[in-house]
């Protein structure tokens, strides 16, 4: 009976010990405001593949290479997010702020035994707008993101020309000249819309994080020769940020 007793007592002690820790994971973090500074890596990818068909592009283009390797950049970013509090005595937070990505592509590689030289360029700024609460207690918070982004693409650039060849496939989605011959003269959307999900985890003032953009609106609609073209950008962006 007394061994019953001990450990109703125990069992008892655990679960309030646990209801304690719970309350302080969810309520204990800083309701202060904040700004967060970081930097970041970026992979970015266009999907799907924008140019699937067409006269004025050979099958190795079509198939063997594009739909493999192309617009797949990788580069980093540099941001900055203000997290002003308005859950009072909670740690619920709107985040908003400003992004700069520069991505990248330069590769060679062979097919057909010719050796072709590739570049992609990707820059862009974004407007992510944020929804976060920080759960948490002592040094250590955890924090789901949950916003919009509005990112604005200031370049998207592809090359591609056999090493020793005169031959270059080139794409600047934004200008009318280039993509006539590509996709009916339409050139791509500057703007372009989309969601920010991700997940933060803080010690001290130092922050990383993981987060995904995918977009809802289409970076490019078009139709050419009756098939229609399309493509959304999505990013993908490991954060280091430090909480001032």
């Amino acid at each position: 009976m007394k061994k019953m007793k001990f450990f109703a007592a125990f069992a008892l002690l655990a679960a309030s010990s646990a209801v304690v820790m719970a309350q302080d994971f969810l309520t204990s973090a800083s309701t202060d405001n904040y700004i967060v500074g970081y930097g970041a890596f970026s992979m970015g990818k266009i999907n799907p593949y924008i140019f699937q068909g067409g006269e004025d592009l050979t099958d190795m283009y079509m198939s063997e290479i594009i739909n493999d390797r192309y617009m797949e950049p990788k580069g980093v970013a540099l941001g900055a997010l203000y997290g002003y509090n308005i859950g009072g005595k909670l740690p619920l937070f709107v985040e908003a702020g400003v992004e700069f990505g520069f991505l990248r592509v330069n590769d060679d590689f062979q097919h057909d035994s010719e050796k072709y030289i590739e570049q992609e360029k990707v820059n862009y700024i974004s407007i992510p707008v944020n929804l976060t609460y920080h759960f948490g207690f002592n040094d250590i918070t955890v924090a789901p993101v949950l916003g919009v982004n509005c990112k604005f693409l200031t370049k998207g650039q592809y090359t591609n020309r056999v090493d020793g060849d005169m031959m270059m496939v080139y794409f600047d989605f934004f200008d009318d000249k280039v993509m006539e011959n590509y996709a009916g003269g339409e050139t791509a959307n500057r703007f372009t819309f989309g969601a920010n999900l991700g997940l933060n985890v803080s010690y001290k003032n130092f922050v990383l994080g993981y987060k995904f953009q995918p977009d809802f609106t289409k970076m490019f609609e078009a139709e050419q020769e009756g098939d229609e073209l399309s493509a959304k950008f999505n990013t993908q962006i490991i954060t280091l940020g430090y909480k001032f």
